[in-house]
């Protein structure tokens, strides 16, 4: 499969109009709110992250080789994390101390008053 073919099928197109429309969103909003630069181009490069993933699956060939590498990848990155998610719930003021500037300080809030604690691991951004 070549990029011609990747770029004729519908729910690829699909999926880069929906982020596409993602970013003038966030860019239209950063623009209004009056955000400074640095948290301008900070969000930016955030949103950018899918795009680069997007792309780089898309021209990969389905083999074999690289479905074994991903499911590895995958595992080592899962078998890294779970133990900090673990922590962060278990000794939150420790992991608090070790990660004080990472964003799972700020709490996920519910439609109908439910907080939660954001399990973000080694991560400092969950998303």
């Amino acid at each position: 499969m070549n990029f011609r073919d990747i770029a004729k099928n519908s729910l690829i197109q699909s999926a880069f109009f929906i982020y596409l429309t993602y970013v003038i969103v966030s860019l239209f909003s950063s623009v209004v709110a009056e955000v400074y630069y640095f948290q301008f181009i900070f969000q930016f490069i955030l949103d950018l992250k899918f795009l680069v993933v997007i792309l780089y699956c898309a021209i990969q060939p389905v083999t074999h080789f690289n479905i074994q590498r991903l499911e590895k990848t995958f595992i080592f990155i899962m078998l890294i994390n779970i133990p900090f998610v673990f922590w962060q719930f278990a000794g939150s003021s420790s992991y608090d101390f070790v990660f004080a500037t990472s964003q799972h300080l700020a709490l996920l809030y519910t439609s109908w008053g439910g907080e939660y604690a954001r399990a973000v691991g080694i991560f400092w951004h969950p998303g």
